[in-house]
């Protein structure tokens, strides 16, 4: 079975996706290489001590994680002794909505915005200089929400030339899964507008496809690289209005894969849009920072997860196995608010479980999908290819293979239907003389023969078999669009030539014609040019017949 154009487009896509692919990587991998990325670069997470607000008093924390259980708008004092020994040294700090100041023996070298009401996830590139060394670093960090207030990110520090890698290094893992699930959605979404004409393409697969660019989407906006291209008002509002949308697209898969109970997935799904909206005029208007819907979320969140659990066991005890896929998406996206929002400090394998887990999810749902795609794909092009086939067979005649009579009805018909050129179009009639006489002497197998004899001389002449039509036994037509009288006589010339060198046994091929051109005066339509044509040719036949 010859491939269509159709899967041959695919397959080009899909060519060109796997060279891109192959290209970033291998680009990845060059940059990773760098002698740069040799450079020593140190992890000061650990041997602090800290205060809050205006305490004197510091308390020792072995790690970042010990300080725990920080309130809004409560500055975190972090101070220890700077003894590494780095060229050109430079701090990394992210601030997940913080407001971030530091100083080197109590006097302050670096201070973040304190005007903004959300200050954002910011980068902060704090240059040391040498003469520090032995001095004591200090860390200020205050946040006017509750979530983020215990938020601690890494703190790195690094040579000034390794400050790209580092980032680079910092933010890829999650930065490649995120544009990996924005490609995966992209895919999706061309397949599911590719099969909508073609097949009963699920909503299902739709609203997926954008939970997927959602989640890609928000994991790209949640790395500290992002801070160094979009202000960090821009990237916290674009990470935080794709973590609200997750659930609103998750119960949508929901509602279309449920098959009971769909009016309390309808109620969760009205919540979750109103949620939504107010969040997004929120954005827009100024009047509250997205952060501040984190608690409301929170809670929105476990109720939705909560009623999905409850659908999910009676649908699962019914038989519907498809419904297991929202869970998991659910799931996931608990798993992800747990960690990657409040901030709980997991352990990195449980962190890259976690990551795998919904890659997983994620990537089982697509070539489940896809597989699915590639069989009905494949049955669609079967189907378009017999009725194409079955479509050339009612429109060709199976002796001359010039179109029919069928044809030639359909092609008057869309040609009347069109603006034509006075003195332009053509129309010539043929019939074949002597055909009666070979089918009665001979017999029909040898009528045949002539038949094919003479097309063969009418294809000869005209050359353009799509204007060739066979309309019965011995009758021709053929219409040209673009011609003039004087190329007329030339192919009526030419025709005859063509018959006088042809012989059928002992009998020279002949042929009568007749020949009208379109006119608007005379003819309402491309039949009346036909019939015209038609009349001049049984004239011509008559005038033959008495000579």
């Amino acid at each position: 079975m010859s491939k269509s154009k159709e899967s041959n487009k695919l397959l080009k896509y899909f060519i060109v996706g796997l060279i891109l692919t192959i290209i970033f990587i291998t680009y990845i991998i060059h940059v990773f290489s760098h002698p740069y990325m040799n450079d020593n670069s140190v992890i000061l997470n650990s041997n602090w001590s800290y205060s809050l607000n205006d305490n004197k008093s510091y308390a020792y924390a072995k790690n970042l994680s010990d300080i725990k259980k920080i309130k809004a708008n409560t500055t975190i004092n972090l101070k220890r002794k700077y003894d590494e020994s780095i060229a050109n040294p430079v701090l990394i700090i992210k601030s997940n909505h913080q407001y971030l100041t530091v100083s080197i023996n109590d006097s302050v070298i670096y201070k973040s915005d304190t005007f903004s009401k959300n200050p954002g996830i910011s980068l902060h590139i704090v240059p040391l200089n040498k003469k520090y060394k032995g001095s004591y670093l200090k860390i200020s960090l205050s946040s006017p929400f509750s979530t983020y207030a215990n938020n601690i990110e890494n703190i790195y520090l690094c040579n000034t030339n390794t400050v790209v890698p580092k980032l680079l290094c910092l933010s890829i893992s999650n930065l490649i899964m995120g544009i990996v699930f924005i490609v995966i959605g992209l895919i999706e979404i061309y397949l599911f507008i590719y099969t909508m004409n073609k097949q009963n393409s699920s909503r299902f697969i739709k609203f997926f496809s954008f939970f997927t660019i959602i989640l890609g989407i928000y994991l790209c906006f949640n790395q500290i690289i992002m801070s160094v291209f979009f202000n960090p008002q821009t990237v916290s509002n674009i990470k935080h209005m794709a973590l609200y949308l997750m659930p609103l697209l998750i119960l949508l898969i929901f509602y279309d894969l449920v098959k009971i109970q769909k009016k309390f997935i309808l109620y969760s799904i009205v919540g979750n849009a109103i949620f939504n909206v107010v969040a997004l005029l929120s954005m827009i208007t100024r009047i509250l920072p997205l952060p501040s819907f984190l608690s409301f979320y929170r809670i929105i969140l476990i109720i939705d997860f909560l009623i999905s659990l409850s659908i999910f066991y009676k649908e699962y005890k019914n038989g519907n196995k498809f419904i297991i896929i929202p869970l998991f998406l659910f799931i996931s996206l608990l798993i992800l608010y747990f960690t990657s929002i409040i901030n709980c400090n997991i352990n990195v394998k449980v962190s890259l479980l976690y990551k795998y887990f919904i890659l997983y999810v994620i990537l089982y749902c697509f070539f489940s999908y896809f597989t699915t795609f590639l069989s009905k794909f494949t049955n669609v092009n079967t189907i378009i290819q017999h009725n194409n086939t079955l479509k050339s067979i009612a429109f060709t005649d199976n002796l001359t293979n010039f179109k029919n009579r069928y044809a030639f009805e359909k092609a008057l018909n869309n040609l009347s239907k069109i603006q034509l050129g006075p003195s332009k179009t053509a129309v010539f009639v043929f019939d074949l003389n002597r055909l009666k006489s070979i089918n009665d002497h001979y017999g029909h197998s040898f009528g045949d023969k002539y038949i094919q004899l003479c097309a063969n001389c009418i294809m000869t002449t005209f050359e353009k078999p799509e204007h060739i039509f066979r309309i019965g036994g011995d009758e021709f037509v053929v219409i040209l669009i673009e011609t003039s009288l004087q190329e007329a006589d030339t192919l009526i010339n030419k025709l005859y030539d063509n018959f006088d060198k042809e012989r059928f046994m002992t009998i020279r091929p002949s042929v009568a014609y007749g020949c009208a051109f379109y006119d608007s005066y005379l003819d309402k339509n491309l039949y009346n040019t036909f019939n015209r044509a038609d009349r001049k040719m049984y004239l011509f036949k008559s005038k033959q017949k008495s000579q």
